[in-house]
């Protein structure tokens, strides 16, 4: 992706609408961590905003097939910003692991504490499987969401949104 003259490094909305499918693709693959998001939201374009184009993405996530989520979901271990485990934390995450077959994700969230963490996986340690294949897709679509805030700005000019 180009540099917009703003300064800001992030690509106008205008400028990702504009790229041929192939750019896009090889622009957008790594920020969603699976290669199979970047082609299907390609194909929805233009977007309106960041907000509308994290909207499509988010959708597509959800719509995808079980084996597309669960491949997305391998892709995302645990955050390294997360608080280190203790004994008692790396056994709940274990059995996590053992229970959904899946790494236990959460989004940083401008730096979680240990107590959060510990909080989040207890609780969902008791949700059905389809439950947390959804909250783990919902806490991946935050993490993508602050990448993509990273990378993209709203509006043709690369300004950041309100």
């Amino acid at each position: 992706m180009t540099t917009p003259e703003d300064g800001s490094g992030r690509q106008p909305m205008a400028a990702v609408n504009e790229m041929p499918t192939e750019e896009f693709v090889e622009a957008f693959s790594d920020l969603c961590g699976s290669g199979w998001i970047a082609p299907r939201l390609a194909g929805q374009r233009p977007f309106a905003s960041r907000h509308l184009m994290l909207s499509a993405l988010t959708a597509v996530v959800r719509n995808a097939p079980e084996e597309d989520q669960k491949a997305l979901l391998a892709c995302f271990a645990a955050a390294p910003s997360l608080p280190k485990d203790d004994a008692e934390t790396a056994k709940r995450r274990s059995a996590y692991e053992a229970r959904f077959g899946q790494p236990f994700i959460m989004a940083p969230d401008g730096g979680r504490s240990h107590e959060a963490v510990k909080a989040a996986l207890r609780a969902r340690l008791h949700a059905t499987e389809a439950e947390e294949r959804q909250t783990a897709i919902d806490e991946i679509v935050k993490i993508i969401g602050a990448r993509l805030d990273r990378l993209v700005a709203d509006g043709p000019g690369g300004e950041r949104a309100a």
